[in-house]
């Protein structure tokens, strides 16, 4: 009987330790999915605009390479960089002059920045050279 028990004890073991965050559909890390810009600064006038969530999107596809941008904002007044539409985009992992392990480029824009995620944010960072820091979140 203690065997079976033990059994049972270590099976139970096994299924609570096996349950792990890496089933879940929240990977903080993958660039993959859709996120909403929520703020754009820098440049040389240090603009900074807020943005509510869900007005600009932009769901990132690495499997076609294709970006694709909702933008509802009506503030001609506010940098928002994309129209609404769908562009070529390409991650590089070259070593380049910003120093960062991701550069960003879409279509005609060629060089975004920078390309990272920091506490659950996508940030694609101009600043290296007076440029724009665009923040998103899912």
């Amino acid at each position: 009987m203690k065997n079976f028990i033990s059994i049972i004890a270590i099976v139970f073991s096994f299924t609570i330790l096996s349950c792990s965050k890496e089933n879940s559909n929240t990977d903080d890390t993958s660039m993959e999915g859709t996120w909403k810009l929520v703020y754009t600064t820098g440049g040389i006038t240090g603009v900074s605009n807020h943005f509510p969530s869900g007005v600009i999107s932009w769901t990132l596809n690495p499997t076609t390479h294709i970006v694709s941008v909702v933008n509802n904002n009506t503030d001609d007044n506010l940098i928002d960089f994309l129209e609404t539409g769908n562009y070529n985009y390409q991650i590089s992992s070259e070593a380049n002059e910003m120093g960062c392990d991701e550069t960003f480029s879409i279509d005609n824009y060629a060089d975004m920045g920078c390309i990272y995620i920091q506490n659950g944010h996508l940030i694609i960072d101009q600043n290296y050279t007076d440029g724009m820091r665009l923040e998103f979140e899912r």
